[in-house]
């Protein structure tokens, strides 16, 4: 057993909850505050704690009684909805069995309707989850913007000064434990991309408006495990071209990438260019996705990308280019061309891979319009990716 256990506060307004889901996991449980009435808690309740102005437990006295209540080293905080896949625990598991010394980590949730959230539950965490989960995000996945954060992983009895009317709501805690993180020397990662946790859309926690906080982190904790490399291009061309551009691309050890190649469709059709697209993510195992077609970009803008999706909240990113002899901006609205978008793989396959369009432009542009639909944050490079 992994040596981490659910810590659960509950807010007001809790309609819908997941204990019997997480217990199915087989970690511990501590449930805090006033749980919904007949729910049959499966953890350890702790009801009597004091409460903040947000009318949730109290953070002082949340990390308290874990430190008296639980034996694991690692507490998993997360709102008292969240369904935490199974990737995501495995993901989680394997992090603390090679990485040594306190870190935190956290992530965002996914946002689906409540039909979808409990389909889910009731279903509960079997091996043949994770294809499941992925329809449902398919379907109406929608990404928490980053100043929302979810659920974090830390250290048990790691801090001792919290203020007493620090609220132990996810969100609300994010900031405060990521300074004290930071401010002792700990890694702070984001594990968004590593794996889904999910939560109902009906539940809306009583946020500000919007504040576009961008959460800064030390890095990003990826299912790909150390080694992968960052970025894989998928290259779609005939065998003339690939022999022209088989010296340009090969990998680097100080630039790390991958090249994904299919053959061009026979006859030629942008269809067949996003259909070979597809056919290629499945071989991908970089963090990030560059599909390629007709033309190789600059390669020396590889370590500027990589700045670029630096801040975990960063989803695509979109580069210039010429029409002619005019230069596009990044941010056109209704232009792109293959070659100038870069996504992290992750989104693709929470979205199914790349839509279906009668050309590759047409591919690229529904796939930023429905990204930025879901809640994904597109980082305009103002440069000519020619």
């Amino acid at each position: 057993m992994a040596p981490l256990a659910f810590c659960v506060p509950c807010g007001p307004d809790t309609r819908l909850e997941a204990s019997a889901y997480l217990d199915a996991i087989g970690l511990e449980q501590l449930l805090f505050g006033e749980w919904p009435i007949g729910v049959g808690h499966r953890g350890t309740l702790v009801p009597d704690v004091n409460t903040a102005v947000d009318d949730w437990p109290c953070l002082v006295d949340v990390l308290r009684e874990c430190s008296r209540r639980t034996a694991q080293a690692w507490l998993l905080l997360l709102t008292a909805e969240a369904l935490p896949s199974l990737s995501l625990i495995q993901v989680l598991k394997g992090f603390l069995a090679t990485q040594p010394g306190p870190h935190l980590v956290l992530g965002r949730a996914w946002r689906v309707s409540s039909e979808h959230w409990e389909l889910v539950r009731n279903f509960g965490p079997w091996p043949g989850q994770d294809l499941a989960i992925k329809k449902v995000l398919r379907m109406d996945g929608t990404l928490d913007p980053p100043d929302e954060i979810s659920w974090m992983l830390f250290p048990k009895g790691s801090w001792a000064d919290v203020a007493a009317t620090r609220s132990a709501a996810p969100w609300r805690a994010a900031p405060w434990l990521m300074k004290c993180a930071t401010e002792s020397g700990w890694p702070v990662l984001d594990a968004t991309w590593a794996a889904p946790l999910l939560r109902p859309r009906s539940v809306d926690p009583a946020l500000p408006a919007r504040s576009r906080r961008w959460i800064r982190t030390d890095g990003s904790l990826s299912a790909g495990g150390p080694g992968s490399p960052r970025i894989s291009f998928l290259l779609v061309a005939n065998p003339e071209q690939l022999r022209c551009w088989q010296d340009q691309l090969l990998p680097t050890s100080a630039l790390p990438w991958e090249v994904v190649v299919r053959s061009l469709p026979e006859p030629c059709s942008e269809t067949g260019v996003v259909a070979s697209w597809n056919a290629a993510l499945p071989d991908a195992t970089g963090d990030l996705v560059w599909p390629l077609w007709n033309a190789v970009p600059r390669l020396g803008l590889v370590p500027t990308l990589l700045r670029c999706f630096q801040p975990a909240w960063v989803d695509l990113v979109t580069m210039a280019f010429r029409i002619g002899s005019q230069l596009m901006p990044a941010s056109d609205p209704i232009h792109i061309r293959p070659g100038t978008l870069v996504v992290r793989r992750g989104w693709l396959e929470r979205l199914g891979g790349f839509p279906r369009a009668a050309t590759a432009e047409g591919s690229l542009l529904r796939l930023r319009r429905e990204s930025v639909a879901r809640g994904a944050m597109v980082h305009p490079l103002p440069i000519d990716a020619w």
